[in-house]
């Protein structure tokens, strides 16, 4: 095999291991994010054997910063392949500049959400509101613009997609009902 099919190879093998950290860490991130409200506890949905742990809310938050280091790990690996190796081969959709966005102000408001967290640093409370708002309005447009790979004008009909959007309606549901 030459050298140039050696190097396509391997730019377009996607290790499926970061597909996968990729949704387990979605998943955690989303029910973490909103164990931070008191959904679970107040519809009884820690009462579910094995999910007793999501009504604790030091341990989501601790849950929910590891995994937001996870997610930023993967944004910059993801964000450096595609602009040093693939930037010239691929090119971003319309939903992939607005998913990336949209990730961009969840990284960002949720960097702002920590350094609030900090002992002696005060936002005002206005500020705090928007910016929660924010941050779950970006959340809830990220999950609902489609997993990455697939295309919202495609008629793929694939049973993940559908998933995910059913657990995002319901998540939305919940954080709209414990305002």
């Amino acid at each position: 095999m030459s050298e140039l099919r050696k190097a396509r190879a391997a730019v377009q093998a996607r290790p499926m291991w970061i597909q996968g950290l990729y949704m387990i860490t979605l998943v955690t991130m989303a029910l973490t994010g909103f164990g931070q409200m008191p959904i679970y506890k107040r519809y009884y949905l820690s009462d579910i054997p094995g999910l007793g742990w999501l009504a604790d809310f030091y341990l989501t938050r601790y849950v929910h910063y590891i995994g937001a280091s996870v997610l930023l790990a993967l944004v910059f690996y993801a964000g450096f392949n595609f602009l040093l190796l693939q930037r010239k081969r691929l090119r971003l959709t319309a939903t992939g500049y607005l998913r990336a966005a949209l990730l961009a102000g969840i990284v960002v408001s949720g960097a702002f959400i920590v350094i609030k967290n900090f002992p002696h640093v005060h936002f005002s409370e206005s500020f705090i509101i928007g910016l929660d708002l924010f941050h779950i309005g970006a959340v809830m447009g990220f999950l609902l613009t489609g997993q990455p790979g697939t295309d919202l004008g495609s008629r793929r009909l694939q049973l993940g997609y559908f998933i995910d959007k059913f657990f995002a309606c319901f998540l939305f549901w919940g954080a709209l009902s414990s305002w």
